[in-house]
């Protein structure tokens, strides 16, 4: 089994774990100082070899030279940029994968959009830009707010609202470098936001559950996502359907899939796709599926290449899981951080701390500058919350303010 950007720990260590348990010999990828920095993933793979995940042309090489030497019967990933790679490994080697066209198809927002309004789905208005006179131009047809950000990039990264059309040249300037030439403007898609967490069996979408995604109030930069989603039953099914026939349409059929969208009114309004689960810090995105659904999305994909029918009908450990990103204003971390506390909750499912005291928290501008995540379970979405608003709490993470 080779795992594209596995050498990765936390999410990397269960996924090889895992795949280990149903009888496979794992073989994880990544840039070099990565793989050295791994410990945990590396140390328990069968065998770590040096290839960035993004190495499309590096890993169909090596993968090809070492098939059958290494007895190779799948690929799999569960980070966003290893999508096309893994993708390409799969054709090249005759495996189980979405197809390479899909794959980049995802992985490109702009086109994705265009290929699911060609298909009959409601879908914001955008256009790609080379700079800023470009968003000025698409603000002069199209109302505001408008949303600025790098067309394959994921996690909030360079994402910014803008409201005026005056701030759109610093909104360009906001974009990472390497996307300032080449980037999304769109109109601001109102409604609630949500995703769809599943799987492909037997090369279709099911969907698992629906999450409820809640932003930090006037950002794009999601706070809380709570798992079921508290929709009407009859809008949940409509939602699940508008999903997996997105899905179809852009032509995945392989492996895991997360797949955000509105709902604006009644309305269904499919947003980005992925074809692997939603990202979170050390895989808590498959233990939170897992403790409300009872299914493990990694082990569905492994029981298929070992040629097994995945369950899909498990006993469920939860009502209801939140996840919730802790966050304090900028400034130096302070002493008391109570994490051993938070870990021992019986209704804590899973907690991720990046900063010690004497640390200092940035303004949050995307996922990856939140300071710590837990996830806590309940019998019910509320009570879900409120036990993830209470270990938050209970982690006491303060800070001092700069000068």
């Amino acid at each position: 089994m080779l795992i594209v950007g596995g050498a990765v720990d936390g999410a990397g260590t269960e996924c090889v774990r895992l795949a280990q348990a149903h009888g496979l010999r794992v073989i994880v990828t990544e840039a070099e100082e990565k793989v050295a920095g791994a410990g945990r993933a590396v140390e328990l793979a069968d065998l770590a070899v040096p290839l960035d995940r993004r190495d499309v042309d590096g890993h169909v090489a090596w993968a090809t030279a070492n098939a059958q030497r290494e007895a190779i019967v799948g690929v799999y990933c569960f980070r966003e940029y290893a999508v096309p790679t893994t993708a390409a490994v799969a054709e090249a080697l005759g495996l189980p994968g979405s197809p390479v066209t899909s794959a980049l198809l995802v992985r490109d927002k702009f086109r994705c959009r265009e290929r699911l309004r060609a298909a009959g789905f409601p879908q914001p208005r955008g256009t790609m830009c080379t700079g800023p006179d470009d968003t000025v131009a698409f603000a002069r047809r199209v109302a505001g707010p408008w949303v600025v950000k790098p067309n394959d990039a994921h996690g909030s990264l360079g994402v910014t609202v803008v409201h005026r059309a005056e701030d759109l040249p610093a909104a360009v300037d906001a974009l990472p470098p390497a996307h300032r030439t080449s980037f999304l403007v769109e109109e601001f898609q109102p409604g609630d936001e949500y995703s769809a967490e599943g799987v492909f069996v037997d090369g279709e979408p099911r969907v698992l559950v629906l999450t409820r995604e809640t932003p930090i109030r006037d950002t794009i930069v999601v706070e809380e996502l709570t798992m079921p989603a508290p929709l009407p039953a009859d809008l949940a099914a409509r939602a699940r359907r508008v999903v997996e026939d997105g899905l179809r349409a852009v032509g995945l059929s392989f492996g895991t899939f997360h797949v955000e969208f509105w709902i604006d009114g009644e309305t269904v309004v499919l947003g980005e796709v992925h074809n692997r689960p939603a990202g979170a810090p050390r895989g808590m995105s498959i233990q939170m599926i897992e403790a409300v659904t009872g299914v493990n999305v990694h082990g569905v994909v492994f029981a298929q290449l070992l040629g097994r029918t995945p369950r899909l009908d498990r006993e469920a450990r939860a009502g209801a899981a939140t996840l919730l990103d802790v966050y304090a204003p900028p400034g130096r971390v302070q002493a008391g951080l109570a994490v051993e506390t938070v870990t021992a909750d019986p209704t804590c499912l899973g907690l991720y701390v990046s900063v010690r005291p004497g640390d200092q928290v940035p303004p949050i501008r995307q996922a990856g500058d939140m300071p710590a995540v837990l996830v806590a379970v309940g019998e019910s979405v509320e009570d879900s919350r409120k036990n993830a608003a209470r270990l938050a709490d209970l982690l006491s993470l303060t800070t001092q303010p700069p000068n």
